[in-house]
């Protein structure tokens, strides 16, 4: 579907926009992957696995201290471009599913992955225990050699470990992932069962908030105030089913709007979690909301990215960007501007009735837009939004053009008839 694209560089806000039927959903599922790859305790295990890597093996060797294992970032990446199509095909129930993709890891990853071991013996009392130390540059993983082997290989917890450290600061700062599909809210009444992946680790991710201990971070006051705001209310779980409590009234979830449904679980995300730390991808926020929630939702958005989430997201909705881009011209008055002084900048803000702490930075944004091509239709190709100004509104461009002429010659008809 997609015959070419201009590279993709992932971002805190990742965003994609253009017709339905392009593509859309399928970058966003690719760049979650990226995050979700770094999360998961089985699947780097098949790339040592592959390559023949077997920890098992390797540890009988493991005398004094030397290299442990050694490989090419190069085939790591061609694993990865591989193993993203077979989550592709996952996510979106389709074993036939081709493409040809390249994916490349930062340049502050050495072209040549090194592992190496040191072998510790620790004396207490009578009992004698030997360790292998396994390490790759600023991090070690202890492994107790009486223990056995977990189902993750060591050599893949540890550069799952490494990898988030080199890409996101510190081996901490990743810590989960959450994708909500399109119709989501109909998973909070109904008992379905899943067939497509996106709705499996959609569940998967419902179950992990519910039973997540109350939330050491608690959610910024600006969001608690939008989500009441765009909610009219609050959504809770007890008793194993979801409320929806709007002014003195408690109500089943199912009795609330399609709008209530499909922001909830956003909600409980972040009353649950550390956004901060979380990778979320999110097909169309803005389903079934009036426009002026959809504004809303841009706000919600925003404050995730500035508190440090790493979103992904598909849009139909000019309201949504025009939105995100008020929120972006904000960010650059305050610091880029003259009136950049907190007096002249709240004065602003007091004149135009705006809180002065929702903005986001557009150097936190990727926009990518999919056209379809004239040559081929049925394809399309993605292009790289300059985010200079916000995101641009090409998607929407020829739909507004349309709408206005035929308004135009309508009412050149209406006025001929009548006179």
């Amino acid at each position: 579907m997609i015959k070419e694209s201009e590279e993709i560089t992932l971002n805190q806000l990742m965003i994609f926009s253009g017709e339905s039927g392009l593509g859309k959903s399928y970058l966003s599922i690719i760049c979650h992957y990226l995050f979700a790859v770094l999360l998961d305790e089985k699947r780097i295990s098949k790339f040592f696995e592959n390559q023949g890597f077997q920890f098992a093996e390797y540890r009988k060797n493991f005398h004094g201290a030397g290299t442990a294992i050694s490989f090419p970032k190069d085939d790591f990446e061609q694993w990865l471009a591989k193993d993203a199509i077979t989550w592709l095909a996952y996510m979106i129930k389709d074993d036939g599913v081709q493409a040809d993709i390249i994916i490349k890891l930062p340049d502050n990853i050495p072209d040549i992955i090194d592992m190496t071991f040191e072998e510790e013996i620790s004396e207490l009392g009578n009992n004698v225990e030997t360790y292998i130390n396994l390490s790759l540059p600023g991090l070690t993983y202890k492994i107790k050699e009486s223990m056995g082997i977990n189902e993750e290989s060591p050599f893949a917890t540890l550069l799952r470990a490494y990898l988030i450290q080199q890409i996101f600061g510190n081996f901490r700062n990743l810590k989960d992932s959450y994708i909500f599909p399109p119709s989501r809210g109909t998973m909070l009444t109904e008992n379905i069962e899943t067939v497509m992946g996106m709705y499996t680790e959609f569940k998967r991710g419902l179950q992990r908030m519910n039973a997540a201990k109350p939330n050491k971070v608690e959610m910024p006051k600006q969001l608690k105030e939008l989500f009441f705001q765009i909610l009219d209310g609050h959504v809770s779980r007890e008793e194993g089913k979801y409320l929806y409590e709007t002014g003195d009234m408690v109500l089943p979830i199912s009795a609330a709007a399609a709008s209530i449904r499909e922001l909830a679980p956003i909600q409980m995300l972040i009353e649950s979690t550390d956004i901060s730390k979380s990778a979320v991808m999110i097909d169309e926020p803005e389903a079934h909301l009036h426009p002026l929630k959809q504004r809303m939702i841009a706000d919600i958005i925003s404050s995730m990215v500035m508190a440090g989430a790493h979103v992904q997201l598909t849009t139909h909705s000019d309201y949504f960007l025009r939105r995100l881009n008020e929120l972006v011209l904000k960010y650059q008055i305050f610091h880029k501007s003259f009136i950049n002084q907190d007096d002249k900048y709240e004065q602003m803000c007091n004149e135009l009735r705006l809180n002065p702490n929702r903005t986001i930075n557009p150097d936190l944004i990727s926009a990518y837009l999919l056209q379809r091509n004239e040559s081929d239709p049925s394809s399309s190709h993605v292009v790289k939004q300059d985010m200079e100004n916000g995101v641009p509104f090409s998607a929407f461009h020829d739909a507004i053009n349309d709408s206005l002429k035929m308004k135009y010659e309508l009412e050149k008809r209406l006025t001929y008839e009548t006179d």
